[in-house]
């Protein structure tokens, strides 16, 4: 799955998800989010670096997210939570 914002200048292939990979997001997630007393923009944070720790983004480091402009991390907090979402969704329902 393809992930873009042009105006933001950001694109990335994801992998299909197949169960272990969802399991290894939750988990990384919750480790993560320690005591799950985190801000919508903590959070945001949390579900990149999970991503860059998985290897889901191209030539993204989980350090690297710190560094990040606020609203491609929100951009791609966002686009991340719909993805894995999808991994749920049962074709033609």
């Amino acid at each position: 799955m393809k992930i873009e914002q042009e105006q933001l200048g950001i694109s990335y292939n994801l992998p299909e998800f197949l169960q272990r990979d969802i399991e290894a997001f939750y988990a990384t997630l919750r480790e993560l989010n320690g005591d799950g007393k985190r801000s919508h923009i903590e959070y945001n944070g949390n579900v990149v670096r999970t991503a860059a720790r998985l290897g889901w983004l191209e030539g993204v480091k989980e350090k690297d997210v710190g560094g990040m402009r606020p609203n491609v991390v929100n951009w791609l907090s966002s686009e991340l939570s719909t993805a894995v979402s999808a991994a749920f969704d049962i074709p033609g329902e």
